[in-house]
């Protein structure tokens, strides 16, 4: 009799599932299960209605989903390796409660942990890795590898040198880079070269076109002479039957100014102003050092009329410092003067030249007698003359006596015709203690010629 079906189904007599009705009254009834559990036994009863509505409840009925299929995987799934090299490998198991697998390979060796050592060769080899199911010996996953033949390679360290600052004509001291093999085959150098100019070869290496077995190293040597300012390039180039054959090694620094020994003289023309011939007058300069401490080993004048003192040759004068000098005058003759000092050193350039101009003045035809009461103040010496330039007034007044004049007269002989002058005098007590100015006497003219 046809009838609609149903289907209660689930692990237990409990069911808790069912399939959906099909409505349509037939006699021959079939129903898909899905989404349920692989080998897992499942309850099921079946559930029918005629048109008259009478339910019919079937008995209960069980049956068991297969289990699902073992799959393994390998990681990782390819390689490269050297020749004799390692790698290792492992394998994940699904569906099984026994993870246990079998390792193979089609060359080399492959340890139960599922490392493999790589066979040795001489040209590139593929090999397989595989690892089988011990639940299910026909369930398996492969890796491929890839095996190249071994060979050296070259590291340096550091990969570059710098050498800093150095400066122009001066040589750095010798700076270092290690070569090391880190690959698995011996490797030998088969040249090597520097970059001509600032950098030279630092004669200190240990490479010597040598043969370096895996994991040996040896040292190259450079240093730095910069030929000009700035920063300075350079290559060492390494030649080798290493995997890499050709490596570079940078270097750099930084070429800096010299700092040079100089000797300054100031002022740079030195003024000996206006000189009765017969006498002298002195004026004074000053020796600069710069850059680092200079020696001054000679002082030398194109003009016999002239003397150098207050230095004691040789003298050296830090850098920084100063050295002070006099120039004596002592014209011969009247009329201008020109002539020059020449300071030899150790300084650059060896030679500090200071120009000098002076007049040797003829001497005056007129005198100015001077005198003037006695001091009364007890333990006097002597007395001291002072004179000055008389404009509408008294300009600076300078002392014009030699030595200290003992009397209370003085005769002043160095005038120049038809000047005006004024003059004052002090009293000096026996602890060399000066008085003031005495009364100034003033516009005292001195007749022209």
């Amino acid at each position: 009799m046809a009838a609609n079906s149903q289907v209660a189904y689930g692990t237990t007599t409990s069911y808790g599932s069912s399939s959906a009705l099909n409505s349509s009254p037939v006699t021959a009834h079939s129903v898909a299960l899905a989404s349920l559990t692989a080998g897992t036994t499942y309850h099921y009863r079946v559930l029918s209605a005629d048109s008259t509505g009478a339910l019919v409840t079937g008995l209960d009925n069980v049956f068991t989903t297969p289990s699902a299929a073992i799959i393994v995987s390998v990681s990782p799934t390819t390689a490269t390796v050297a020749s004799g090299a390692t790698e290792q490998f492992s394998a994940q198991i699904t569906n099984s409660s026994n993870t246990a697998v079998t390792w193979s390979a089609t060359s080399g060796t492959v340890s139960t942990a599922g490392l493999f050592t790589a066979p040795t060769v001489t040209a590139t080899k593929t090999v397989t890795v595989t690892a089988t199911s011990v639940a299910d010996t026909t369930k398996s996953a492969s890796a491929t590898v890839t095996v190249n033949v071994a060979a050296g390679i070259l590291t340096l360290n550091p990969t570059s040198i710098s050498f800093g600052s150095v400066t122009v004509g001066q040589t750095s001291p010798v700076l270092f880079s290690t070569l090391t093999n880190t690959g698995n085959a011996p490797l030998t150098i088969t040249n090597d070269a520097i970059t001509a100019g600032d950098f030279n070869w630092g004669d200190e290496g240990t490479c010597n076109y040598g043969t370096l077995a895996p994991g040996a190293t040896c040292k190259y040597s450079a240093k730095f002479a910069p030929t000009a300012t700035g920063t300075r390039t350079g290559t060492i180039t390494i030649y080798s039957t290493a995997s890499n054959s050709t490596v570079t090694l940078p270097l750099s620094g930084i070429g800096t100014a010299a700092v040079t020994d100089t000797l300054g003289v100031s002022p740079a023309t030195l003024a000996l102003g206006s000189v009765v011939v017969g006498t002298s007058g002195t004026a004074s300069g000053t020796l600069t050092a710069g850059g680092t401490s200079v020696t001054v080993s000679a002082i030398s004048s194109n003009n016999p009329a002239l003397t150098i003192g207050g230095l004691s040759l040789p003298v050296t004068i830090p850098a920084g410092n100063s050295a002070a000098f006099t120039v004596t005058f002592s014209p011969q003759a009247t009329g201008a003067v020109t002539a020059s000092l020449t300071f030899t050193s150790n300084a650059q350039p060896s030679t500090t030249v200071e120009a000098l101009t002076g007049t040797g003045a003829a001497a005056p035809v007129h005198s100015i007698n001077l005198s003037w009461a006695a001091s009364t103040s007890s333990n006097v010496s002597g007395y001291n003359i002072y004179r000055a330039a008389y404009t509408n007034a008294c300009g600076s007044f300078a002392k014009i006596n030699p030595m200290l004049n003992t009397g209370t007269l003085y005769t002043d002989s160095v005038v120049v015709d038809g000047a005006t002058y004024c003059y004052a005098t002090t009293a000096v007590n026996s602890s060399n203690e000066e008085s003031g100015y005495s009364n100034v006497v003033s516009n005292m003219q001195v007749p022209a010629p």
